[in-house]
């Protein structure tokens, strides 16, 4: 009853006396902070009431006062951030989340009422005016229930996003070590919380507002890229399997939107991330597979997770070179040799040339086993996919449809080290394919053939060699890249390549798969005929 009488008389007090009030309004705040906290819900309804009613008909009298304003401004904020937290008045959490949305416009308008073009820097009265909004939606965003902290997820970002334009590179850091950092701390803790809720249920939101925050403002936050990579590769790290595909995303959308703009030593540190995804996601360690405190099937997930990750960085940098090959300069190389390196380990694995595997393979028992090779035949048939992928795109983009070096071109040396490498590599390929096309499809000699029909009256098919099959099975989503890359290339270019590639194209007339057949007719017709002076189709 004492508190109800407290509320009542500030209600009176205020809409009786609003206009004449300066420094009173600390002590009005201060009361309706403590009943903001409280249980009783005629208690807080009837504060929020007032407190709606304040921001509604006096807010704009309250900041413009040059004495008090400041104070009371914050006093504002922090009041209504309490009435959000209040766990027991969902409704009334939500209506707090959109006033404080509120006053951020008011105040911006009060203030635009100058001749002096509006903006923000990291000054104490500017972080005063902004930061207690951004913290106080930042700390409503870890609230147990899920519908508040989406709302305030969703006004924290809206707010930076409409108002960002205004913010100095300097305040734009602090908002991001203060504010916006900090939301992801479940995340850089990984070894101690490997699932939580708000993991689940607000991660991808917040990353995605993240990711799309930082790249409308790049010109401005782009000097913090290698910090914010960090945080990305935070999540492409942890355990947690829907988190790494979450920062995977983000990743990608990242360099989707602001590759562009990133300058060489960008660049620079975008390929180190790479490589240090790479090297994370790499096939499990002898340590790893061996852990005792890990039980067979944690192991066999975290296989597969780390195979999922593997998939999408193939996918990634094959992406970065199809967009966007021009900016890249010598960090092409880096993005080829992980590729490289990835498809090599992985072959080696399928081939049995890595001594350790079987051992590793035991720790995961039979079933695991069988999927782990399973994901390793996947692993390097996208390696090798996208590094050929890789190399085509680059190489074809150096060149105007005429076969002439475009303006702006990689220098000669390092096209020739590309032409070199491609060519290499297709030769390696193109060489194991039809030497085992060969051996599953060898056609005898007429006197062989006419002694075999006469030892015995039915056909006897030779033994297929599994070791064979494995790699023509790993081999022929590769040959398949190398054949329309051929097909993609200018002719000029096609045909200063030919002399190299031209037996093996032959031998793969007489392969058994029916995909490749067609497509190496298609290549004669459209592109070796016209080599040789002969007419198409």
């Amino acid at each position: 009853d004492v508190k109800e009488l407290v509320i009542g008389c500030l209600t009176q007090v205020v809409r009786s006396t609003a206009r004449n009030i300066k420094s009173g309004w600390k002590n009005a705040f201060q009361v309706l902070h403590v009943a903001g906290r409280d249980k009783p819900e005629p208690i807080v309804l009837s504060a929020f009431d007032l407190l709606r009613k304040i921001v509604q008909d006096s807010f704009p009298q309250i900041v413009s006062d040059e004495a008090h304003g400041s104070a009371a401004y914050v006093d504002c904020i922090n009041c209504l951030t309490t009435y959000a937290s209040n766990q027991d008045f969902t409704p009334i959490s939500l209506e707090a989340i959109d006033l404080i949305q509120r006053c951020t416009s008011m105040i911006l308008q009060t203030l635009t009422n100058s001749d002096e073009r509006l903006s923000f820097g990291d000054s104490e009265q500017h972080v005063r005016l902004w930061f207690p909004v951004l913290t106080g939606l930042s700390r409503i965003s870890s609230d147990p229930r899920q519908i508040v902290r989406g709302k305030a997820l969703e006004v924290l970002f809206d707010v930076l996003l409409s108002k960002g334009e205004l913010f100095s590179p300097r305040l734009w850091e602090l908002v991001f070590q203060g504010v916006l950092y900090p939301l992801f701390d479940d995340v850089y803790h990984m070894d101690e919380i490997h699932d939580t809720e708000w993991l689940r249920t607000t991660l991808r939101p917040a990353m995605m507002k993240l990711t799309e925050l930082f790249a409308a403002f790049f010109p401005a936050v782009g000097g913090m890229l290698r910090q914010f990579l960090k945080i990305l590769t935070s999540c492409v790290k942890h355990q947690n399997e829907h988190v790494a595909e979450i920062g995977l995303g983000s990743i990608k959308e990242l360099l989707a939107k602001t590759a562009n703009q990133l300058t060489p030593e960008m660049w620079v540190a975008v390929c180190e991330t790479m490589t240090g995804l790479f090297e994370h996601a790499g096939p499990l360690s002898d340590a790893e597979t061996a852990e005792e405190t890990q039980s067979v099937d944690q192991k066999v997930k975290l296989v597969e997770t780390r195979h999922k990750i593997r998939m999408h960085l193939f996918n990634l940098v094959q992406d970065l070179c199809k967009d966007h090959v021009d900016a890249l300069g010598d960090n092409m190389d880096v993005l080829l040799n992980l590729l490289g390196t990835a498809h090599k380990t992985a072959l080696e694995s399928t081939t049995g040339q890595q001594q350790p595997m079987q051992g590793q393979l035991a720790q995961l028992g039979q079933l695991g086993a069988q999927k782990y090779m399973q994901w390793i035949f996947a692993e390097s048939a996208e390696a090798s996919r996208s590094e050929l992928t890789f190399m085509f795109n680059a190489y074809r983009a150096q060149w105007d449809e005429g076969g002439n070096k475009k303006p702006g071109a990689h220098p000669d040396a390092q096209i020739a080290a590309l032409e070199t490498r491609l060519m290499d590599r297709v030769v390696d390929v193109l060489q194991k394919y039809s030497g085992i096309a060969a051996e599953g499809h060898h056609k005898p000699s007429p006197q062989t053939a006419q002694a075999q029909v006469a030892a015995s009256p039915a056909p006897v098919q030779e033994p297929v060699d599994p070791q064979a099959e494995q790699i023509r099975w790993i081999l022929a989503p590769t040959l398949m890249v190398i054949l329309e890359g051929f097909m993609s290339l200018q002719q000029p270019r096609f045909e200063s390549c030919l002399g190299r590639i031209y037996p093996h194209l032959c031998a793969l007339i007489e392969c058994n798969d029916v995909r490749v057949r067609i497509v190496v007719t298609d290549l004669f017709l459209r592109k070796i005929g016209p080599a040789l002076g002969l007419q198409g189709r």
